[in-house]
């Protein structure tokens, strides 16, 4: 792997497991140094310990992403070891089914506490340090849920990722004068421990099948253009969300590839229309 992010130190919320345990591997690959951050300790601790046995500077700090006062913390810890944050990267969410009918405002509120007041706090305590380098870079994690695609029992779930890619549209001209950018990754179907949990092997099974590019996506393809992101490579991206689903939110795609060689035609009437 290059060291394209040697010596910046990075803040991973969620790398306990799933994507942002890929992310966090992905990211000490290419050089930088990594605070797993989790509420989950032996997850997280075991995330911290795997990187340093490959050979990676690692650390894992505890969050509570529903404390305000645990994210501060973690952020101020992180810059009295390292001396800097380079890079948040927002990874961690939650993903409950509820339906609109049954559902609390407690649950609703948790939610979006979560999946988008936590990135917000995480990205206001982040940005002092990074404005002291002149540079820096905060990337979040939404969905194609609630900003291309939507499911029964995930209202909740899809206001707050459709609010993230609001959030860091305005947070991107707020820190651009500082060369801090702010962008999110929009992942499709993920193969994690809390999809497993959601679906049998056989929806994921057919879930692959109706993608595009005929697979479920790994952590580490997420973790591939968080990289990317939090490179020099990407100097002049902000403000933007970026796919990462194998397309599968392109519906009619995968609708297409169903049908039999010739069975959808466009006449020229039709084609005028």
């Amino acid at each position: 792997m290059s060291g394209k992010l040697e010596n910046h130190v990075a803040i991973v919320t969620g790398a306990a497991q799933g994507v942002g345990e890929g992310v966090a591997h992905v990211l000490a690959e290419h050089g930088a140094k990594v605070v797993v951050a989790d509420i989950r300790r032996d997850g997280g601790e075991g995330t911290a310990t795997a990187l340093r046995e490959a050979g990676y500077d690692a650390i894992f700090s505890a969050v509570d992403l529903l404390d305000e006062d645990s994210m501060c913390k973690l952020v101020a810890g992180t810059a009295d070891r390292y001396g800097r944050i380079d890079i948040l990267a927002n990874v961690a969410g939650i993903y409950p089914v509820d339906m609109i009918e049954g559902m609390s405002t407690a649950q609703w509120d948790k939610v979006l506490r979560v999946n988008l007041t936590a990135p917000f706090v995480l990205t206001r305590e982040c940005a002092s340090h990074m404005k002291k380098l002149g540079r820096g870079r905060i990337i979040v994690t939404s969905s194609i849920t609630g900003n291309y695609t939507a499911y029964p029992g995930m209202s909740h779930y899809a206001a707050s990722k459709a609010g993230v890619t609001g959030f860091i549209r305005a947070a991107a001209t707020e820190f651009a004068p500082y060369k801090i950018t702010v962008n999110s990754i929009d992942p499709g179907g993920m193969l994690t421990p809390g999809l497993e949990q959601l679906c049998t092997p056989q929806d994921i099974d057919v879930m692959a099948k109706q993608t595009p590019l005929q697979r479920i996506g790994q952590p580490r393809d997420v973790g591939n253009l968080y990289a990317f992101l939090a490179s020099d490579d990407a100097d002049y991206i902000t403000g933007t969300s970026i796919r990462c689903d194998g397309g599968m939110a392109l519906p009619e795609s995968a609708a297409l590839a169903e049908l039999k060689e010739g069975a959808y035609k466009i006449d020229d009437a039709s084609s005028r229309i």
